[in-house]
């Protein structure tokens, strides 16, 4: 069933960068239009249009000359503001970043429309009207800082709270603990929709690793998160991918290490055994650009990684098996994402994510060469966007996604031919094992995901308020199959040494084998969530949030043989998941102060 956290914060921040209302993905924008003495003006166009894609949104400011233009993609945009009488305003160099409300107020003069003031990077776009707490890294942080393996989940760490742990098992499976939470209590979004591992939770990260190359820039929530988020108690860690420009834009990167720069193992030395032939070579690019400017754009990634890994075998009792080789990584992966704007009220994207991460000759534990597993592993994600405009204060998102991860743990022999009866049998002594891995395991999971969220912003009563609300829905299903053992294991419990038939100690004592063949089950879960929040901006320094989310979970597992269900098919339903979520944020002075709390109440998934 869901686990409930519920959680009470106040802090005071200084100079802070406050996180935002999060936006899945994407960035607002609000602001007042005034004369030169400070009065409202109504009824001012105002054309927030992004410099490097030429993609634009149109509103009028209301009575109270106030304006909100929300989901926008992240970037550096130019604010025009036009009204009959005056001069035409223009601010140009706006960076709104992903899942932060931007403020920026704009002045008109008397004049002709004909004539223009224009003011280039002088606004703040920081926000002062979140209670959430968390934090955010760039794209110039993502490739400048060092990667072990080239996963942004490790640079996470950079953020207070976040301690990110580097897999040494298997590639790109890096996870991150946040302030003292389980790795799996984490929810991992890419572009807004889900990245997440439905079968094992996200103890190895996200689902679908993105190159960092192929990443605009990410947030992470770590607590006091809006109802729009659900399935976490943890933290909300938020990325969006590139996007094409009107410009042709490229890179290119390459980060190669062979054999000459490392030493030789210990027990390889220890053993005069051979260095092992060990490389690591990280290479790729991205292009971008438009298919017809100003309106439609693509963005393309790839990136090759090969690692040789140096692997040392070493086996006391029969040092004839001591050896040196390399596990092989070799991962492609492939971002394509495409992005139209039909007209001035209605936009589309579309990005597919793929990763293929096989490792090869995994010696895990005392085995020998003969007895090494592999890692298949193919992962990717598609989510596809619409937004709909309507009238100047109301946006409709419709987004659809399907994530899938297609995973075998087995040995050279199961997966030639996906037949673990044909392969030799395991020979499992006492400090070793040889012959053969009797591991031969796989899975197909998958998960779709559709949600709507409508955004409205209603002035002048009683003050702003800068409402949301919406539904999700998510389907995940998990098809398993194990074959482990069924090529049989005989065990040798007094003997570590090779077979004389002179003496009974090196004959096996005993076997296993599964019975009666390979093992299958296939899992379904459903989940419904809706939610409505409000950020009510009463006056130039407090901020009210307030939120409600309610989930239901269907966990579809046969209930045989339990007493509590009537049926086998009589599901538990998880229904009594009710998380209120408010909040306040309270600016001092010039905003250069910040005083935020909060209470919520969180759930997790099963």
């Amino acid at each position: 069933m869901l686990r409930t956290v519920k959680s009470v914060i106040v802090m005071l921040s200084l100079l802070a960068p406050a996180l935002a209302h999060a936006q899945q993905g994407t960035t607002e924008l609000r602001g007042t239009l005034r004369d030169a003495q400070g009065g409202a003006l109504p009824g001012v166009t105002v054309v927030v249009r992004n410099q490097d894609t030429g993609t634009f949104r149109e509103t009028i400011s209301n009575a109270d000359g106030t304006y909100f233009i929300s989901g926008l993609v992240p970037g550096n945009y130019e604010i025009n503001a036009e009204l009959a009488g005056f001069k035409r305003s223009t601010r140009r160099d706006v960076r709104l970043e992903i899942g932060r409300t931007a403020s920026v107020d704009l002045t008109l003069e008397i004049g002709a429309l004909t004539e223009s003031i224009t003011v280039t990077g002088t606004s703040s776009t920081i926000d002062l009207t979140s209670k959430e707490v968390g934090g955010m890294v760039t794209s110039r942080e993502l490739t400048g800082l060092p990667s072990v393996n080239r996963n942004f989940v490790g640079v996470i760490g950079i953020l207070p709270g976040v301690v990110p742990s580097i897999s040494t098992e298997s590639f790109g499976s890096d996870s991150i603990t946040v302030n003292g939470q389980d790795p799996r209590n984490n929810n991992y979004m890419l572009d807004g929709a889900n990245n997440n591992d439905d079968v094992i939770g996200q103890r190895a990260g996200t689902q679908a690793r993105t190159a960092i190359e192929a990443v605009q820039e990410f947030q992470v929530i770590t607590n006091q998160f809006d109802a729009e988020f659900g399935r976490t108690t943890g933290a909300v860690i938020n990325a969006v991918t590139k996007q094409g420009t009107n410009a042709f834009r490229g890179s290119a990167f390459g980060y190669f290490q062979d054999a000459a720069l490392t030493e030789r193992n210990y027990f390889a030395e220890l053993n005069d055994l051979a260095k092992p032939d060990t490389s690591q070579q990280q290479f790729g690019g991205t292009i971008g650009g438009p298919i017809a400017r100003d309106r439609a754009h693509f963005f393309f990634s790839l990136e090759r990684v090969r690692i040789d890994e140096g692997v040392t075998v070493n086996i006391p009792a029969r040092p004839e098996f001591n050896a040196t080789t390399t596990e092989q990584t070799r991962v492609w992966n492939t971002v394509v994402r495409a992005d139209h704007q039909v007209n001035a009220a209605n936009t589309w994207g579309v990005r597919w994510l793929r990763e293929s991460s096989p490792q090869l000759n995994q010696l895990i534990g005392a085995v020998t060469l003969d007895a090494a597993r592999e890692e298949f592993d193919v992962d990717q994600t598609v989510v596809g966007t619409l937004n709909s405009v309507m009238g100047n204060t109301r946006l409709n998102t419709l987004r659809v996604a399907w994530t899938q991860e297609d995973v075998a743990f087995a040995n050279p022999c199961f997966n030639s031919g996906r037949n673990q009866a044909a392969c030799q049998p395991t020979l499992d002594f006492q400090t070793f094992t040889a012959q053969q891995s009797d591991v031969a395991q796989s899975r197909v999971n998958d998960a779709y995901q559709i949600e709507d969220t409508f955004s409205w912003f209603v002035p002048g009563r009683g003050g702003d308020h800068d409402i949301k609300f919406g539904v999700q829905w998510q389907h995940s299903q998990s098809v398993n199959s194990n074959q482990g053992n069924l090529n049989a294991t005989f065990g040798f419990s007094q003997s570590n040494g090779p077979f004389d038939a002179a003496d009974f100690r090196t004959y096996p004592d005993r076997v296993r084998i599964r019975v009666p063949g390979e093992s299958s089950s296939t899992n379904r879960n459903r989940s419904f969530g809706a939610f409505a929040q409000d950020k009510w901006k009463l006056g130039d320094h407090l901020t009210l949030t307030l939120g409600l989310r309610y989930d239901v979970e269907n966990v579809r597992m046969p209930e045989i043989d339990n007493p509590l269900f009537a049926a086998a098919d009589d599901w538990p339903v998880d229904k009594n998941n009710l998380a209120p979520r408010l909040g306040f944020a309270y600016s001092f002075g010039e905003g250069r102060t910040l005083l935020r709390g909060g209470y919520g109440r969180f759930f997790d998934k099963t």
